[in-house]
């Protein structure tokens, strides 16, 4: 009972400290997402395809964080981590570990909201369930450009030894796939920060409970990454 106890302070040291990164960030934890989904805005070099506005709409989709997806707001303030006396040398190398600021932020409002182990691990999966719909969601969405774009890009080229003025609209058409792979890309970052967001919940606040649950839909997750990844290089390829 002490072991577990001490761990679990522990856990509590590490979250406060993670949400104080957070704040030091400028952000709150929610912001980094928000920044990336504006970053990722492309200044497309003609007028998208049906098949182009649905990626960008995807990839915003993924892009935000599993709070944002959730719906919820921020939830701690720096001041979780001072209240635990926390000098900042400990903030610093607890926060400086694979667990980022909106990870912090995630944890720390599942610590704060929910009373117990097996409540927290239900709001886990039903975060996770909404980052795999729309993982999935935008999967389809890539796929769709992938195909698309690769038939179009093979077409024109079969045209330029017939008619030279192809080669002004291949040339548009590939600034059109590296902009796509640039939405792809931002997409993937998005969907990784939602992974390591649980991953670290789940690590920290129910280590022993989660297996059986929560893991299975970690690895889907981790399956549709991989799959994005495999479609922005095969996109990324056709150039």
């Amino acid at each position: 009972m002490d072991g577990r106890f001490s761990a679990r302070i522990g856990g509590v040291l590490v979250v406060a400290a993670l949400a104080l990164a957070g704040c030091e960030q400028g952000a709150g934890g929610m912001g980094g997402s928000g920044d990336m989904a504006s970053a990722s805005a492309v200044e497309r070099s003609r007028a998208p395809t049906e098949a182009e506005r649905l990626l960008d709409q995807r990839s915003r989709a993924m892009q935000r964080t599993v709070l944002e997806a959730s719906g919820a707001g921020a939830a701690l303030g720096g001041t979780s981590a001072l209240a635990w006396g926390l000098g900042p040398a400990l903030i610093a190398s607890l926060a400086g570990g694979a667990a980022g600021a909106s990870a912090g932020t995630y944890v720390g409002t599942l610590q704060q909201d929910y009373a117990n182990d097996e409540q927290r691990l239900d709001r886990m999966i039903t975060d996770l369930e909404t980052a795999n719909a729309d993982a999935e969601a935008l999967l389809v969405a890539m796929r769709r450009v992938l195909d698309e774009q690769l038939a179009e890009i093979a077409s024109i080229r079969a045209t330029i030894s017939k008619d030279v003025s192809a080669e002004a609209l291949l040339k548009t058409e590939l600034d059109s796939l590296q902009e796509n792979v640039q939405v792809m890309e931002a997409a993937i970052s998005g969907a990784d920060e939602r992974l390591e967001d649980v991953r670290a919940a789940r690590n920290v606040l129910a280590p022993d409970q989660a297996g059986a649950r929560v893991d299975p839909r970690l690895g889907e997750l981790s399956r549709r990454i991989a799959a994005m990844r495999e479609i922005a290089t095969t996109l990324s390829q056709g150039a």
